[in-house]
């Protein structure tokens, strides 16, 4: 069964995943076994910060992975809805709630090294959203050697092994 998800814009097809491991992984033969969407959610914040003799404008962007509650801040990003079939959605483990503290706690930490803030710099929360992030799942195959995987983010063509 479909479903519409909000996911990052794709800008790395299943062909073009292949090739970003098949050109870092020798001999082996690489191809997609499948796309998955991985669950995030996305807040942005806006505040100000006191720094020297004026106040700082601040916006911030924090992406929650709800599967592993890291955080971690980042760029706007455009969206788009997906319909995808509901066994490619991963399931997330943490709700919002959760999610907005680690975003808080991820964006004051970041201010407060990046900044020469007098003060704590002070945050509203003006939009917040679910969103996942596709992956593709490479499997690397040899006559000789064990099989290996890599996940390829869809999004950027960034890639790690497993």
């Amino acid at each position: 069964m479909t479903h519409a998800v909000s996911a990052v814009r794709q800008s790395v097809a299943a062909d073009q995943a292949a090739a970003i491991v098949q050109a870092r992984c020798g001999e082996f033969t690489a191809s997609v076994r499948r796309r998955v969407y991985y669950p995030f959610h996305c807040f942005r914040f806006d505040g100000s910060a006191r720094v020297l003799l004026w106040r700082r404008r601040l916006i911030a962007w924090c992406m929650v992975d709800l599967i592993n509650a890291q955080a971690a801040t980042c760029d706007p990003f455009e969206r788009e809805q997906a319909d995808v079939d509901e066994r490619d959605v991963l399931r997330p483990t943490i709700d919002a709630g959760r999610a907005r503290g680690l975003a808080e706690a991820c964006i004051h930490h970041a201010f407060i090294h990046r900044t020469r803030s007098l003060a704590m710099p002070r945050f509203e929360l003006v939009e917040q959203h679910p969103v996942h992030v596709p992956f593709w799942i490479v499997v690397c195959t040899h006559p000789r050697h064990d099989a290996f995987e890599a996940v390829v983010n869809a999004a950027t063509g960034g890639y790690q092994l497993l």
